[in-house]
């Protein structure tokens, strides 16, 4: 499971195993000097995907589900904050067989949603969930649904959340507030087509969904209390391979299209598992193809860091270890001049092909200096990016050039030096 760091970093949970007989043990990963450090050792856990609790403004956490040691069916759902000091606390006890785990958060305000069996009572998956506020006790809500497997959920707000869950009601929307389960929206009532949804809060308030059914992944977005379909998806794979979609994950994209990541399970003649990634989900032309080297995953996870890229991390059955993968900047810098104006020297480029949302550093040397960072911002679409430079530096020794900055700093691009 990746999440991102109060500065836009990537942090990936990945279970450890010590020995072939010892229990797993959720370990937290940081990405720090262009490599995974290993950050700290979160406590065991069950082989279930943990859920990430993300809120700016009051940091970030984790929620997992720790078995008992004691029985092999029940466990202990658990909580740990992140950015701060990491403080461990027991949400209650939970049910081993979970198929759903999902989190949300706004300021203090935390929401869990999981599906689970009702053992030993019977073999149904219900869905229930909990809300906290600040340190305050957890509190539950009764169960509902017949036998859905998959759950999510997104933050309406301080006081509601938005719970979607899949299974042999169809697909289903409901509002969670204090006062309870509100009445449920059926979006698609057939039984068992729809499966995995995935909430995921849009740069303008209204929220993405993501779900699969086997033939396709469909992204409809939830705006002021009314459902659109926005797009429906298949990937390109070879010739003659037939594949099912299932699990999959949703990132914001730097052009505040999102990027929908899920894992093609083979069927038929087609053996293996692959991932399949589509960037600028809804936009017309948007293509899914293969991930490059994901042959082996079905699970993913993805988050956009804080320079428009892209980390999908998954579990590889046949390497038996995480992988993951990033994107990386792509964009070339076209068009670099430098002019000279009465106010000062002003720097002109534009990136090819034009996207919204890039990220972009100016350096500037000196003389026979080294380039230092002089300026950073974000390109406008279509639009030639600018800076002008009004310290009055000598034109004739002048130099600038454009950085596509990165995260991982091995792939970054840095555009050929240019002079008035």
């Amino acid at each position: 499971m990746l999440a991102v760091d109060s500065a836009g970093l990537p942090t990936a949970f990945v279970y450890e195993l010590a020995d072939s007989a010892s229990a797993p043990v959720l370990v937290r990963l940081t990405w720090r000097d262009d490599r995974w450090v290993r950050v700290s050792r979160l406590g065991p856990a069950s082989e279930i995907e943990p859920a990430i609790v993300l809120d700016r403004e009051r940091g970030r956490g984790v929620v997992w589900i720790a078995p008992d040691s004691t029985s092999g069916a029940l466990g202990w759902l658990m909580h740990a904050t992140l950015d701060a000091a990491e403080s461990i606390t027991c949400i209650g006890p939970a049910i081993e067989q979970t198929s759903g785990l999902a989190a949300a958060a706004v300021g203090e305000r935390r929401w869990i949603v999981r599906s689970e069996q009702e053992y030993p009572r019977g073999s149904d998956f219900r869905v229930r969930a909990a809300t906290r506020t600040g340190t305050g006790t957890w509190r539950w809500f009764a169960a509902i649904g017949r036998n859905e497997y998959t759950c999510s959920i997104a933050a309406l707000g301080r006081d509601s959340a938005l719970v979607v869950y899949a299974g042999e009601s169809g697909l289903v929307a409901i509002v969670l507030s204090d006062s309870g389960w509100g009445r449920e929206q059926s979006l698609d009532p057939v039984p068992w087509k729809a499966s995995h949804p995935r909430l995921r809060a849009a740069a303008d308030g209204s929220l993405w969904l993501m779900w699969s059914e086997k033939s396709q992944v469909h992204l409809d977005q939830f705006r002021a209390g009314v459902w659109t379909r926005v797009d429906s998806l298949v990937a390109r794979h070879g010739e003659g391979e037939t594949f099912w979609a299932s699990w999959g994950a949703i990132a914001g994209g730097a052009s505040g299209a999102p990027v929908l990541v899920w894992g093609d399970r083979g069927h038929g003649a087609t053996k293996d598992d692959v991932l399949s990634v589509a960037f600028g989900g809804g936009d017309p032309g948007a293509i899914a193809e293969e991930l490059p080297g994901s042959r082996g995953g079905f699970i993913p996870s993805a988050v956009c860091d804080r320079d428009g890229n892209v980390w999908v991390g998954w579990w590889s059955v046949e390497q038996r270890r995480s992988l993951v993968s990033h994107s990386y900047p792509s964009h070339a810098v076209a068009g670099a001049r430098a002019l000279t104006t009465r106010h000062g020297v002003e720097a002109r480029w534009r990136f090819e092909p034009p996207q919204a949302g890039l990220p972009w550093i100016v350096e500037r040397s000196l003389g026979d200096g080294s380039f230092v960072e002089v300026a950073r911002g974000r390109s406008e679409g279509a639009l030639e990016c600018s800076w002008l430079d009004e310290s009055g530096p000598n034109t004739r020794t002048v130099r600038y050039r454009i950085r596509r900055p990165c995260v991982d700093r091995r792939v970054e691009r840095v555009s050929e030096a240019f002079a008035p």
